[in-house]
């Protein structure tokens, strides 16, 4: 895996996010736990104005700037318990838009309305590969930097997308959250 170099600022900044992934990973090494956080290609501009045009609307410049910096990333299930398979993955800004776009779709027929008002204000900017859960970009709540906040939502229980998740994160803690989660499950030994 190819170490990118460190950003500059707090830990919520890009860079400290990114200094966060590249010690768990060294820490998971020295733990003889594999496999690591890998990383993606970071995006163009280009490809995050694309994604922007087709999904009308900007996308969080906290987000932006991770993907063009350091690129997208794939945490295997087998590190955050949830098997083999069930991988979580900051998705690049084409397949932020894709994703969005699909399950706005797919919901559109379901009648799931508190889903389809979630989507219909939400981007998803994580995902596992098994349709189950994400993380959302909030867009009515951006703030005038375009800081979108962050809630979970549950494809496969939409029970538990309540309203009271709404916005109650943001793109740091979700990043922050995974790191836990990775550290905790290694930490506990569960294979």
């Amino acid at each position: 895996m190819t170490k990118r170099p460190a950003g500059k600022g707090k830990a919520s900044s890009s860079g400290g996010l990114a200094r966060a992934i590249d010690e768990l990973n060294n820490w998971l090494e020295q733990q003889e736990v594999e496999p690591r956080v890998a990383f993606g290609k970071p995006v163009s501009a280009a490809d995050v104005a694309k994604a922007e045009a087709k999904l009308g609307v900007n996308l969080p410049p906290s987000y932006v700037d991770f993907v063009t910096k350091h690129g997208p990333f794939h945490i295997s299930g087998a590190l955050t318990g949830r098997g083999e398979g069930n991988d979580t993955r900051l998705l690049k800004p084409a397949d932020a838009c894709k994703e969005t776009l699909r399950h706005r779709k797919e919901m559109e027929q379901h009648e799931d309305e508190e889903s389809q008002r979630i989507l219909d204000d939400c981007i998803i900017f994580c995902a596992d590969p098994g349709d189950e859960f994400f993380h959302l970009f909030v867009i009515s709540s951006a703030d005038a930097r375009g800081e979108m906040p962050t809630r979970p939502w549950d494809y496969q229980d939409p029970g538990n997308n309540d309203p009271w998740h709404e916005g109650d994160g943001t793109f740091a803690s979700v990043i922050e959250q995974l790191i836990e989660t990775v550290r905790a499950h290694a930490l506990d030994g569960d294979d």
